[in-house]
């Protein structure tokens, strides 16, 4: 994961270490804490996802708007 004194973030790497843990240490100490990191990561990048898709549909809407607006002050003149 991210050390604070290290600056960049590669979560898919992160998940990567995280998943071999698991896999090849069943038995480590860290194991559990591993589960909880895969699950915190995946979470957030489905949420990262969903922030990602909703800030797509609301430029779009805003663009839907301006259109509205302007074929408004159109019918206007």
């Amino acid at each position: 994961m991210r050390h604070p004194g290290y600056g960049k973030r590669d979560i898919i790497k992160s998940l990567a270490l995280f998943k071999r843990l698991i896999k090849d240490h069943p038995r480590s100490l860290w194991v559990e804490q591993a589960k909880t990191w895969v699950g915190l990561l995946q979470e957030n990048e489905k949420l990262s996802h969903s922030i990602e898709e909703l800030s797509r549909v609301i430029e779009k809407s805003k663009q839907v708007d301006i259109e509205i607006e302007e074929k408004k002050r159109e019918k206007a003149k």
